[in-house]
C-alpha cells in the first residue's frame, strides 16, 4: 500500500506543478496582451489604422442577403492578387479546421468557383456536400474577406 500512496502523491505533485506552470503562462500572456494594448493606446498611427479598419468593416453588410449582393470588383481583386495572397491561405486554414486536413481537392474546388466569379449562393450550395452545416458560415466569411480587401484597396490601404 505505501507504494500506491507514494505514486498517488507523485501524481498529485505533478498535476499541481502543471497547473502552476499553466497559471504562470496565462499570467504572462495577460501581461503581454496588456502591454500590447498600452502600446496601441500610445501609438497614434496604430490607432488610426485600427479606426480605418473599423470604418471599412462598417461598410460591409452584416446580413447574408445583403452581403451576397455586395458588388465585388473582380478587376481590383485580380489586379491585387487577393485570391492567392489573402483568400487561399484563409481557405486552407478553414478547411483544415473543418475537415482536420488541408484537403487540396476541396481547396481547389473553392478557388476554381471563386476565380470563375461564381455567385456566393452557388458556392455555398456546392460546399454543403462537404461542409454541411458549416457551409453558410464559411461562404459568408469568405465573401466578407473579398469585400473587405476590395474596400481596403479602394480606400488606398
Amino acid at each position: 500500500m505505501p507504494a500506491l500512496q507514494e505514486s498517488t502523491r507523485e501524481a498529485i505533485n505533478k498535476i499541481e506543478a502543471e497547473v502552476k506552470e499553466k497559471s504562470q503562462e496565462e499570467e504572462a500572456q495577460r501581461t503581454k496582451a496588456q502591454k500590447i494594448i498600452e502600446n496601441i493606446d500610445k501609438d497614434d498611427n496604430v490607432r488610426k489604422q485600427v479606426e480605418l479598419v473599423k470604418h471599412i468593416y462598417e461598410k460591409i453588410p452584416t446580413k447574408k442577403t445583403e452581403l451576397f449582393k455586395f458588388p465585388i470588383n473582380w478587376e481590383i481583386i485580380e489586379k491585387n492578387n487577393i485570391l492567392e495572397k489573402r483568400l487561399r491561405p484563409w481557405i486552407v486554414k478553414k478547411i483544415k479546421e473543418y475537415l482536420g486536413t488541408d484537403e487540396e481537392n476541396v481547396i481547389n474546388l473553392i478557388m476554381k468557383k471563386v476565380k470563375k466569379k461564381s455567385p456566393p449562393q452557388e458556392i455555398e450550395d456546392k460546399m454543403e456536400t462537404v461542409l454541411q452545416d458549416e457551409a453558410e458560415d464559411f461562404v459568408v466569411k469568405m465573401w466578407k474577406i473579398l469585400a473587405f480587401e476590395q474596400l481596403k484597396i479602394e480606400s488606398g490601404q
